[in-house]
């Protein structure tokens, strides 16, 4: 990669290590035992979106969505008492796969 480029791409890197690092102290994930926490993620998913992305020092439009471990990963659904359903936290502009970001589906 030329250097400008390369250059970008740290700065991403820098900037997802550094949102990693808020999730952490969010409690979405567990220091101890490497955990995810869905019930903190459920919370997180209900909380206002502008308020959320400025706690998280978010500029632009996000989507946080979880992997499994799986070969191949697939996208983690979060599943609520209630029995909605939720794929990512973030922008409903954004989506994944067929899959609008923060917004629950109930099947």
């Amino acid at each position: 990669m030329s250097g400008n480029k390369e250059s970008k791409v740290q700065d991403y890197s820098n900037k997802a290590d550094i949102i990693a690092g808020k999730l952490y102290e969010e409690g979405l994930v567990n220091t101890e035992t490497g955990e995810f926490n869905d019930e903190r993620f459920l919370e997180m998913a209900n909380e206002d979106y502008e308020g959320l992305k400025d706690r998280l020092g978010i500029i632009g439009d996000f989507c946080l969505f979880i992997e499994t471990n799986d070969n191949p990963p697939s996208i983690k659904f979060i599943a609520s008492e209630d029995g909605e359903i939720w794929t990512g936290i973030g922008s409903a502009d954004l989506s994944i796969g067929n899959f609008s970001c923060g917004t629950a589906w109930t099947p």
